[in-house]
């Protein structure tokens, strides 16, 4: 699939910086008060963990054409500096009543920032709705000095695995820029699948140390407390569970 790629530095307006301790972070803005924060808005809703505007809503006035959006995202991502940053279609979807929903990622010197997105909602031809969560990455190396297979080694061995389960369709290890506290680290992205003891994750492995970054457990559990009547014993504590029916 042809990638369209939007130019972008993401210090811009859409990654406002707010000072005085998070002032705005993860508050909605009706009205005239978003639209003072993007024009044509009528709700702007702000992420509290990266202090960045996480949903625009555009008022049913405001007409930016779906053949426009593209030059729209382009204009609302402008500033003066460092153009490193890009925006990456990944995929478009049609809904049942019509509306394209575009996807992209954004991209910091050819790695894919993990977790980014931005979805642009369209309907009846024009933008109706945005969300987002992006990045202001900047200063990180994107050149790896350790290989694919090193990073895989060393993902194994933190992993402590007794068994890998050999059938698995384990997505292939690739380098990511991953957000950590507000830090940033070029990692390789490794999924693994252990039989015994059963589990997988994706572990993201420093491409310049080696040192595990972080691990993402894919399969989860959960169960809670609950009270049931019981028949000879009243009402009983109880951990509650959910099983299927076959």
């Amino acid at each position: 699939m042809k990638h369209t790629f939007i130019h972008a530095i993401l210090f811009c307006t859409l990654l406002f910086t707010f000072p005085g301790n998070n002032l705005f972070a993860n508050q909605r803005f009706f009205g005239d008060e978003a639209a003072k924060i993007v024009a044509g808005a009528d709700e702007v809703v702000f992420n509290e963990d990266r202090n960045t505007i996480s949903f625009i809503h555009f008022a049913p006035t405001e007409n930016i054409n779906v053949e426009n959006h593209l030059i729209w995202l382009s204009d609302f991502l402008k500033t003066k500096g460092d153009n490193t940053s890009k925006l990456v279609l990944l995929n478009t979807e049609k809904d049942m009543i019509g509306g394209i929903h575009y996807r992209y990622q954004q991209v910091y010197k050819g790695v894919a920032v993990e977790w980014s997105r931005i979805n642009v909602h369209t309907n009846a031809n024009r933008i109706s709705s945005i969300n987002m969560e992006l990045y202001t990455v900047a200063n990180v190396n994107s050149s790896a000095t350790l290989t694919k297979d090193a990073a895989h080694s060393r993902a194994l061995e933190y992993f402590n695995s007794q068994k890998l389960r050999s059938d698995a369709k384990l997505d292939e290890a690739k380098l990511v820029i991953l957000p950590v506290n507000k830090i940033f680290h070029l990692c390789y992205k490794i999924d693994l699948y252990s039989e015994k003891p059963l589990k997988r994750s994706y572990l993201y492995i420093d491409a310049q140390s080696g040192e595990k970054i972080k691990e993402t457990s894919r399969i989860q559990h959960s169960n809670s407390n609950g009270t049931g009547v019981t028949m000879y014993s009243g009402v009983k504590s109880m951990i509650t569970d959910s099983l299927s029916s076959t």
